[in-house]
């Protein structure tokens, strides 16, 4: 069960590496965040 858990953390953390460089994530203040939201 750890192991599954691992390889689906290991997962989203590519994943995660994908959108960064591909620039679908969005940083900023949590005030600039969420007014991206209400757009």
């Amino acid at each position: 069960m750890a192991e599954r858990r691992r390889s689906e953390i290991a997962a989203n953390i590519a994943q995660a590496q994908v959108e960064y460089q591909s620039g679908k994530v969005f940083r900023g203040t949590v005030t600039q965040i969420m007014d991206e939201l209400r757009k």
